[in-house]
């Protein structure tokens, strides 16, 4: 998003004292102060006025939309600390300082606090290795973050990555994964799927399917039944059911007199919409030139062919998925 850097109106006041008083004060931020434009929200900030006299007792006051978020009075330097608020997404705020009638503006922009994402497979089987890379929203590894699975936890090392060994399960199980540390803002939660390594003497088949998938079944029994379907014979066809969220569905196998063989648990994945990552600077001024890039959290390589709108202009992604 392009953020225009508007022109600040200071307003001074006048005001008509009787010739034997003082002359008039004028109460300004400090050019330090208007120097700095940009915070991450929660973050605690001083402000700092000039002027004639005593600087104290001046009100500082956060505000946006005629809402006031946070307020301090000055000490005797002319210094207020004010904590930021929280913000859903970047946002600009004006802050003001108020004394007697004499008062001074200017805008800063609050940004939101950064953002973790996790990159990680989503099904293995039980006892295989997984691998969680975690990374900022400009794909740059994490380092130090918590990583939790279930009741696992493990720290991310210097190129982002934290390993765990799948958990041994008597049936197809779902677990939580996701990643937090201190300044920033934690990962959404995947949920991984670990599914069991059995082996039946009956039937052969894979221990996951996508929806809608067509899969084959090596067979020893006399039916296999699956989803509605009911088959005979040594190598079977069976397509997965369509479904809105991954589900287990159980393979049946059943002899020449109809006593079931065995049953063996098939996790039919759904094809959930792959989550992209847009990168972009968190600010840039009138006439800057911005880059902008896609890639898939799924496999972290940038995606060709996204349309990406900015500032009305609608351009598609190339072969690296900038824009």
């Amino acid at each position: 998003m392009m953020i225009r850097r508007g022109i600040l109106t200071v307003l001074f006041l006048s005001i008509i004292f009787s010739p034997s008083l003082a002359s008039p004060e004028e109460i300004h931020f400090s050019e330090r102060t208007k120097s700095r434009i940009f915070f991450h929200e929660g973050s605690e900030v001083t402000f700092d006025v000039e002027g004639e006299g005593d600087l104290s007792k001046v009100l500082i006051t956060i505000e946006r939309e005629g809402k006031v978020y946070a307020s301090n009075l000055t000490n005797r330097k002319g210094s207020a600390k004010l904590n930021l608020p929280l913000v859903n997404f970047s946002s600009p705020f004006l802050v003001k300082a108020k004394r007697n009638g004499l008062k001074d503006e200017f805008t800063i922009w609050i940004l939101d606090t950064p953002r973790l994402y996790i990159s990680v497979k989503r099904i293995y089987l039980e006892g295989d290795e997984i691998k969680v890379k975690v990374m900022d929203v400009s794909t740059k590894p994490v380092e130090g973050a918590k990583v939790k699975f279930g009741s696992m936890e493990a720290y991310t090392n210097e190129n982002g990555t934290a390993k765990f060994v799948a958990p041994e399960v008597d049936f197809p199980t779902p677990f939580n994964i996701y990643a937090c540390r201190e300044g920033y803002e934690n990962s959404n939660k995947i949920l991984v799927w670990i599914a069991d390594n059995r082996t039946s003497p009956y039937v052969k088949a894979p221990r996951w399917v996508e929806e809608g998938e067509r899969f084959h079944v090596i067979s020893n029994a006399s039916k296999v039944y699956f989803a509605g379907s009911i088959k005979e014979g040594y190598n079977l066809t069976f397509v997965a059911p369509e479904v809105n969220e991954t589900k287990v569905y159980s393979l049946l196998a059943y002899d020449d007199e109809g006593n079931l063989l065995d049953i063996i648990p098939i996790i039919v994945l759904d094809k959930h919409a792959e989550e992209l990552l847009i990168h972009g600077p968190v600010y840039a001024f009138e006439g800057d030139e911005v880059k902008i890039q896609v890639f898939s959290l799924d496999s972290l390589v940038g995606k060709k062919g996204i349309y990406v709108e900015f500032d009305g202009q609608v351009k598609e992604t190339n072969e690296n998925g900038s824009v």
